[in-house]
């Protein structure tokens, strides 16, 4: 969480600084249950109220913006579900591109500063569909103003980033791995006490006995 947060912070000035639409991104890879989503719920957690107690609560400003790839995605369903965290009234009869349009438009206006997006091992790019959802991902990236990161199960071994659509999504992304937190040498057993302590210390428990 703490490299997490340092290399968000470092993603964060760089893009303060690019001028162009190839902002830089974050992708957080590891095994199922090794705490990915926990990550970006935690990232967005200490990011929006930073942002909040910076601004003081400025009315309309949306600091976070959240997704979780759909199992069957497509680029429409992608931006449905980015407009329904939005608040952004949308109904079938509405086009992919006029979605589009509007989340863009209001994330920007509502000057959205980063988009987690989790589940991306969902989008096959060998598939028609995810291919063209990774398009969407990128147009995304190049036309809101905020800094990407993208979370999923072994992601730099999924399709997401084979081919020349995933070369450039990997050239603009730095990969943070979260391994499973093991506890058989005793290298690993002392980070698992150390965890554990840590955890004991900051629960305010009446009568709870410290660890040895």
């Amino acid at each position: 969480m703490e490299q997490a947060l340092t290399q968000l912070r470092l993603t964060l000035l760089v893009n303060n600084r690019q001028r162009g639409t190839a902002r830089r991104g974050l992708i957080v890879s590891g095994p199922p249950g090794a705490g990915k989503s926990t990550t970006l719920a935690e990232l967005g957690r200490s990011f929006e109220l930073s942002e909040r107690r910076r601004l003081g609560g400025r009315e309309g400003y949306m600091p976070v913006a959240f997704a979780s790839i759909p199992p069957t995605c497509t680029p429409k369903s992608l931006v449905q579900v980015l407009a329904r965290f939005a608040g952004i009234p949308v109904h079938e009869r509405m086009t992919e591109n006029a979605i589009t349009n509007a989340v863009c438009h209001v994330l920007s206006e509502r000057r959205t500063r980063l988009v987690f997006l989790d589940d991306v091992h969902l989008l096959n790019t060998r598939t028609r569909p995810g291919a063209d959802t990774s398009d969407q991902v990128k147009t995304l990236a190049e036309r809101v103003p905020a800094t990407f990161v993208l979370a999923g199960v072994d992601v730099e071994h999924s399709p997401l980033l084979a081919g020349p659509r995933g070369a450039q999504l990997a050239a603009r992304c730095k990969i943070l791995r979260t391994p499973p937190l093991l506890n058989g040498t005793p290298a690993q057993k002392a980070e698992w006490r150390e965890l554990l302590q840590a955890m004991d210390g900051a629960l305010r428990l009446v009568l709870q006995r410290s660890l040895p």
